[in-house]
């Protein structure tokens, strides 16, 4: 009969159809999918651009800060107290490197200069992001490295004999990945040589 389509002719322009629609949604499935995968990463480089400004910004402002008061017991145990705003963060890092070489013990740090620093730190960093400041000293002529370490990954002691007792190497738990951070070579104070400090964030 004229003018009817056959049922053979009916099925197949369905199936064609149905043919169709899924080859368009595989292409526009595809097509979201790079889309979607570029902004993503897009975004990621944003925010970790972002990331390294703000540790930048961050170092500078921690590096030149100086504190209201600090202190350390000396080689003897005599508390040697630092008046306010009288030297700044780096300058104290340094202060250490330098005492460390002669002779005094990095647990005689822990509850003035390194927990005092630490504070500074936690007032001053997001609190989504986990920080450590770090500086190295190398001294050629007794083949020793001498390292300052401060970060709130590292307890908060109440006593100098916790800080004495605690073999943790905790900079070995700094993640490798997600990690920003900034740091410089200077010449070592009243040492010959360079020290090495640095300032990392990472959430």
């Amino acid at each position: 009969m004229r003018g009817k389509i056959s049922r053979d002719e009916g099925g197949q322009s369905a199936l064609f159809d149905a043919v169709m629609f899924l080859i368009v949604m595989i292409i526009a499935s595809s097509l979201i999918q790079i889309y979607s995968s570029q902004y993503s990463k897009d975004v990621e480089l944003i925010t970790r651009e972002d990331m390294m400004d703000y540790t930048r910004e961050t170092a500078e402002v921690v590096f030149g800060a100086t504190l209201n008061s600090t202190w350390y017991e000396d080689i003897q145990g005599d508390i040697i107290e630092k008046p306010p705003g009288d030297t700044t963060v780096l300058n104290l890092i340094l202060e250490e490197l330098y005492l460390l070489d002669e002779g005094v013990q990095k647990h005689n740090f822990v509850l003035g200069f390194e927990n005092d620093i630490k504070v500074l730190l936690r007032n001053l960093v997001n609190p989504v992001y986990h920080f450590a400041l770090q500086g190295t000293f190398f001294n050629e002529s007794k083949n020793q490295e001498y390292m300052v370490f401060i970060s709130d990954i590292v307890p908060d002691y109440q006593l100098k004999e916790e800080a004495t007792l605690d073999h943790n190497d905790y900079v070995n738990m700094i993640p490798r990945s997600d990690l920003t951070s900034t740091g410089f070579t200077l010449p070592m104070i009243g040492k010959s040589g360079e020290a090495r400090v640095s300032f990392s964030l990472w959430p």
